[in-house]
């Protein structure tokens, strides 16, 4: 049995011209690293399913592979840490996520997370230490964050949706 669930806040960035072209950047590189990684994963599934014996012909096998490496998914995900290379910041009332797009001292940035004051947003203040993951939806940039949590006793959890004002 499952002992703990997982919540995720989930708030919209808004990169300068600059930063998104960083953005996009790291994300070619990630795209880059994914599609060698499925390429080695397909090699080594088709491999050790020859090695095994599996009855079924070379061509189904490598079908399956194919699908099942395929099955992770297209899309870039940019995997962040608040501990070591990101952490939400509150400059004047103004949320950013500062986050590290490079190696190198001197080389995170300050993307904003709302052009305004969002009152809801000092929850952001306890997301230490947890992993953050930047991702592109069309022309729009998200982070997303888990947030482990226990299951509560009336079997209900409560979430806060960060994209909504009311």
């Amino acid at each position: 049995m499952i002992s703990s669930l997982y919540r995720t806040v989930i708030v919209r960035l808004y990169p300068t011209e600059q930063q998104e072209k960083l953005l996009l950047k790291v994300e070619k590189e990630v795209l880059k690293f994914l599609k060698l990684s499925r390429f080695e994963l397909q090699k080594t599934l088709y491999h050790k399913a020859s090695e095994a014996g599996i009855n079924v012909s070379r061509y189904t096998i490598a079908l399956l592979v194919q699908r099942f490496t395929g099955s992770m998914g297209e899309k870039a995900i940019i995997p962040y840490n608040t501990e070591y290379n990101a952490k939400f910041v509150n400059d004047n009332g103004i949320w950013f996520l500062e986050v590290q797009l490079s190696a190198g001292k001197g080389n995170r940035i300050r993307i904003p997370l709302a052009k305004t004051e969002v009152p809801y947003y000092s929850a952001l203040d306890e997301l230490d230490g947890l992993p953050i993951v930047i991702t592109r939806e069309n022309s729009d940039w998200f982070a997303y964050v888990s947030i482990p949590v226990s299951r509560a006793s009336n079997g209900l959890i409560v979430g806060v949706d960060f994209n909504y004002r009311k």
